[in-house]
């Protein structure tokens, strides 16, 4: 019997409505390629913006970088946020989904790594868990890992991460720290000399993703 499988989308902070599906769309050639591969109806996009915009003091809307100030200072957001792609996830595999692949890009990457889940292929683009400055590194790793005892929820069987000096948010690799490796056999730190944009990182994945031996047509 075929595997069935899928590909979730995570967008990172954004004005209104997720990102991440849309810019593939805009790649005619990354879209054609994810369509054989996933089939178009198998490449779900989750909108965490909407809980990301709960409970929310006017305040708080005047704040730059308002979204990541909003996710951190709410515990209950960060928990509805993760329960929503624990609950996808669920949803899926009780579908009959048995391979559950999964991209994320910015604070989406963040979200997904501290939700309950167990997937196949876990690829984060320019993730805030590598910020530049020590300050929001410590806090985002702290976080997902407490005091680096603990090790963030999120399980995969194959982890790559895209980042690059000239990104502002995800500036560093990571897997160099067994924490970050989400208990992965398989992983890699991918630079790519890109800013931050996902556009571009999904340029670069068009490159290379023949030497890392995904999304074959």
């Amino acid at each position: 019997m075929q595997e069935k499988s899928c590909l979730l989308l995570i967008s990172g902070v954004t004005g209104s409505k997720p990102y991440f599906k849309d810019t593939i769309s805009g790649n005619a050639t990354l879209d054609s390629l994810l369509s054989y591969h996933y089939g178009k109806e198998n490449i779900i996009e989750i909108d965490t913006n909407a809980l990301r915009d709960s409970w929310t003091p006017d305040l708080l809307d005047k704040v730059s970088f308002t979204d990541i100030t909003k996710f951190y200072l709410n515990g209950l957001r960060r928990r509805a946020i993760r329960s929503l792609i624990k609950a996808t996830v669920d949803k899926l595999k009780a579908q009959g989904y048995t391979k559950i692949d999964l991209w994320a890009h910015s604070l989406g990457t963040v979200e997904a790594a501290g939700s309950k889940i167990d997937i196949d292929t876990f690829i984060m683009f320019g993730s805030p868990i590598g910020f530049p400055t020590p300050v929001l590194r410590s806090t985002v790793k702290n976080e997902l890992s407490f005091l680096g005892i603990t090790k963030p929820p999120l399980k995969c069987e194959t982890l790559i991460n895209f980042w690059s000096p000239l990104d502002i948010v995800g500036s560093r690799p990571l897997t160099r720290d067994t924490r970050w490796r989400f208990g992965a056999s398989d992983y890699k730190d991918i630079r790519s000399d890109t800013q931050h944009d996902l556009s571009d990182y999904l340029e670069f994945f068009l490159k290379i993703r023949k030497k890392l031996g995904l999304i074959e047509a």
